[in-house]
């Protein structure tokens, strides 16, 4: 504070031009001080010093009300009212200043930080380790499906459940790590000095594993899962942006992986696969008219039987320069784009020529399983296209299967209950695929009409050391008349298990790879023959 704003002789009383004058200049003084980045108690500290040089016990007057000013002189009168007013404003302007800097850094949902402020974080916590030579860990984590919950619950319903996903992972990870929401349903963990990449793959496994319990939403027992990508510093890089690339297209590997697990970011991991997504958006129409597409079949073996009971078609791309691409690395970008709609038509109509051409070769008729996205199945023109397709081919509606997600379903969209009544009405057979990955209960599969379920994956990896699940899932759909069908097999303790327990059908690799048609042709000439 400036001598000349705090020094007037006291001895004599001031003009009113005067005391305009010295006010004035109180204000700007403190006013520079309250736009500065000077604290607030250093401000207040200067308006006391100010007060307490002119008013009889000033601090009590300022912060108290009940203390009366018929004592006080016109100046101090005036004087103490403009300090009044400066403390309060400078008290509301320092909250404002809370508040901006809270909008500005943190997750206004579970008051976690967010993204800007995480990059922070990380680079100051970097340069700490890289003066001290410690090692860091660096998870991302994204929630499985989310989407789903939205969609079928709300968005409100999925705010509730990102705030217990953050409370759980804060529970979990304590005071060894900082936890951060970059936005929608990923968050982050920073682990600071691990002695090994062990220490933050334990830690991420540990989150995972805090959500085997399910939460409680709207009355909903909702069952989630995470994928988790880790990168470590100084083993994957030093800088804050390539640990957060590579520990995000770890997560991302641990979702094409089959999900609710981690992945260590691997240093062989082929750097060029963010690209080539990117890439392949432009060339799908191309690659259809040039009939780059093909499609292979996986059989599901009957349970009881052991022979095959139906196949499933997969849908593969022969790049011209990137060779054999599965299904992971186009579909989710068929989706984005809107191309799943031709590419999933060219799907039905070959799975269901090609199935018509075993026929027509005197072998077994099977059926021929075909997944079709929401995107498709809510088109106006799904059920015009599927009976032309069925028409042109010739194929019996009972040798087809259309697989439709959980998600889908539990969107109990009014354009897709329609289409499975239209379905049943034709004798598709009708499947639901993907299915425990949202929600614990199944008496909601009362009101749909569906033939069968898969069990997912996820559910059969850790058979039969984690069955209570699957058993269950078992259980009430047979009781429901439902075919079981389970995806992922592959160990025959993991068949044992199904078999004694009154699954229907199974696929995996323990039972056969996804084979091109011709192969399949031989097998079913050979179970023809049996």
């Amino acid at each position: 504070m400036n001598d000349d704003a705090s020094t007037q002789p006291a001895d004599r009383e001031m003009t009113d031009q005067e005391l305009e004058y010295h006010i004035t200049k109180i204000k700007n003084d403190i006013l520079t001080l309250i736009v500065s980045d000077k604290s607030l108690t250093h401000i207040v500290r200067s308006i006391k010093e100010i007060g307490e040089k002119y008013i009889p016990a000033f601090c009590e007057r300022a912060f108290n009300e009940s203390v009366p000013d018929e004592n006080l002189n016109r100046e101090q009168l005036k004087l103490a009212e403009t300090l009044k007013d400066l403390y309060n404003l400078s008290v509301e302007r320092k909250q404002r200043d809370r508040e901006i800097r809270s909008l500005a850094f943190y997750d206004p949902l579970t008051g976690l930080s967010n993204r800007r402020h995480f990059k922070d974080i990380l680079r100051e916590i970097l340069q700490e380790h890289k003066v001290n030579a410690h090692r860091l860990g660096l998870i991302f984590i994204d929630l499985d499906h989310f989407k789903w919950v939205n969609d079928s619950l709300g968005h409100d319903a999925g705010d509730r459940l990102l705030i217990q996903m953050a409370e759980r992972i804060i529970g979990t990870v304590g005071h060894g790590g900082v936890v951060a929401r970059l936005g929608g349903d990923e968050f982050t963990v920073i682990v600071r000095r691990i002695d090994s990449a062990d220490d933050a793959c334990k830690l991420a496994e540990a989150i995972i594993d805090s959500f085997k319990s399910p939460m409680s939403i709207d009355n909903h027992d909702i069952r989630v899962t995470l994928s988790a990508g880790i990168s470590i510093y100084p083993d994957h890089g030093t800088e804050s942006s390539d640990l957060m690339r590579k520990a995000d297209k770890a997560m991302y590997q641990a979702k094409q992986d089959g999900r609710n697990l981690y992945v260590l970011h691997q240093l062989s991991s082929n750097i060029e696969h963010d690209d080539a997504r990117f890439l392949f958006k432009s060339q799908f129409e191309m690659a259809l008219l040039n009939w780059q597409f093909f499609l292979e079949y996986q059989p599901r073996i009957d349970l009881n039987t052991g022979e095959i009971g139906s196949l499933e078609a997969l849908v593969r791309w022969n790049h011209p320069v990137k060779g054999r691409v599965g299904p992971d690395q186009f579909i989710s970008l068929a989706e984005e784009t809107g191309f799943i709609i031709p590419l999933g038509e060219w799907v039905l109509q070959e799975a269901c020529a090609q199935n018509k051409r075993w026929q027509e070769e005197g072998l077994p008729p099977v059926r021929v399983a075909v997944n079709v996205s929401v995107k498709q199945f809510k088109n106006p023109k799904f059920l015009y296209r599927l009976k032309e397709i069925l028409q042109a081919t010739n194929l019996k509606p009972c040798y087809l299967e259309i697989e439709i997600t959980e998600s889908s379903l539990m969107m109990e969209d009014r354009i897709i209950m329609h289409s499975l009544e239209v379905l049943r009405e034709m004798g598709i057979y009708v499947s639901i695929d993907d299915f425990g990955t949202g929600y614990s209960s199944l008496n909601y599969l009362r009101s749909f009409i569906v033939d069968a379920l898969k069990i997912d994956r996820s559910f059969i990896k850790d058979l039969p050391r984690n069955k209570a699940l699957a058993k269950l899932i078992i259980s009430m759909a047979r009781k429901m008349k439902l075919h079981v069908i389970a995806e992922g097999v592959e160990t025959y303790e993991q068949h044992s298990f199904l078999l004694n327990n009154g699954c229907h059908h199974a696929q995996g690799f323990l039972y056969s790879k996804p084979l091109p048609a011709s192969v399949v042709q031989q097998l079913l000439d050979e179970s023809c023959e049996l």
